[in-house]
């Protein structure tokens, strides 16, 4: 049962978490642009200042994640499913959103 409320959880922080994949893809392009012209108090600046709007994104999204727990996995788990699967797939969703801001560094 517990391997059962794995996949909608896992699927529901996987979209999360790629939602944000663009900070990453901007990110690095910005950081390459800076190390390029030699300007690497620019590229510091702007890794600082990713590196706080990940955080900050991570921990919006990880409240997101938490408070709306249930709404969520309805849309990943059929109707007949949830009853049995809502508990450990809501601790396992829980878990991951703690680590929501590490993880969009």
């Amino acid at each position: 049962l517990d391997l059962a409320a794995l996949s909608p959880a896992s699927g529901a922080c996987d979209i999360f978490w790629l939602l944000f994949t663009f900070l990453s893809a901007t990110t690095v392009n910005a950081l390459a642009k800076a190390r390029g012209r030699g300007d690497y108090a620019a590229a510091r600046r702007l890794l600082a200042d990713a590196c706080c709007l990940a955080v900050c994104c991570g921990l919006g999204v990880g409240a997101a994640a938490l408070f709306l727990a249930g709404p969520l996995l309805q849309l990943f788990t059929s109707a007949a499913a949830l009853d049995a699967t809502v508990g450990p797939a809501s601790a396992y969703l829980a878990i991951r959103a703690v680590a929501f801001p590490i993880q969009m560094l």
